[in-house]
């Protein structure tokens, strides 16, 4: 067999292993903790303005009461279940079950109660960053008739 037939075999059976895997339909996978090794799970955008940061979640299907959120030094703590829908799937490409995740912040967060809002399976959290942290502008003014300093 020329090693170009064999390359294609090999594409064939590594196909064929992944759309064999058991699932509630028997063809394909639903995506579990154990399918998602190694990708970071949910999906979000973290960024920050002068006085927050915010961070945007992807969680659908998601319950208030299935899910927590912690500050632990200065990392996000999300954890959290989203619950398998029973039925007969042709293709199941929704993750499922437990998953949690550490999001290191970028600045320190300021003390005081915080809020996380769940709409439509996004999970919006507005952090405000602690005074000393926030962005200040310094006003540089002109004087002519100040003497330099000099060693």
């Amino acid at each position: 067999m020329s090693q170009h037939f064999r390359a294609f075999f090999d594409l064939t059976s590594l196909f064929e292993s992944f759309t064999n895997e058991s699932a509630p339909s028997g063809r394909f996978a639903a995506y579990s903790a154990e399918r998602m090794a190694g990708e970071a799970f949910p999906p979000m955008q973290l960024c920050e303005d002068a006085d927050s940061i915010h961070l945007r979640a992807l969680l659908p299907g998601a319950s208030l009461s299935a899910l927590s959120l912690e500050i632990v030094d200065n990392n996000l703590i999300l954890r959290g279940t989203l619950p398998a829908v029973k039925g007969h799937y042709h293709r199941h490409e929704r993750y499922v079950g437990d998953f949690h995740r550490v999001i290191p912040l970028p600045s320190a967060i300021s003390e005081g109660p915080l809020e996380a809002v769940l709409h439509n399976g996004v999970l919006s959290v507005t952090l405000p960053k602690d005074v000393s942290c926030r962005r200040r502008s310094i006003r540089v003014l002109y004087a002519a008739d100040t003497e330099p300093c000099h060693d």
